[in-house]
């Protein structure tokens, strides 16, 4: 599970995602860190953390 929330946030961020508050979230990381190897994998677990909260917390409510 962990290594398919770390694809999915990696695509979110990549050159094919889509712009959302999330995206920008994590792009603000990543020029926050002037753009280093470290700021892109540390914006990546963000993203993929979050990803993982909005899966938990609509699982929950049942909301779609």
């Amino acid at each position: 599970m962990r290594k398919m929330l770390v694809q999915c946030a990696q695509y979110v961020l990549g050159p094919f995602g889509q712009d959302s508050d999330l995206r920008r979230w994590g792009l603000q990381i990543i020029e926050g860190g002037k753009g280093s190897k470290r700021a892109k994998q540390r914006a990546v677990v963000g993203v993929a953390r979050r990803l993982a909260v909005l899966l938990i917390s609509l699982w929950k409510s049942g909301e779609q």
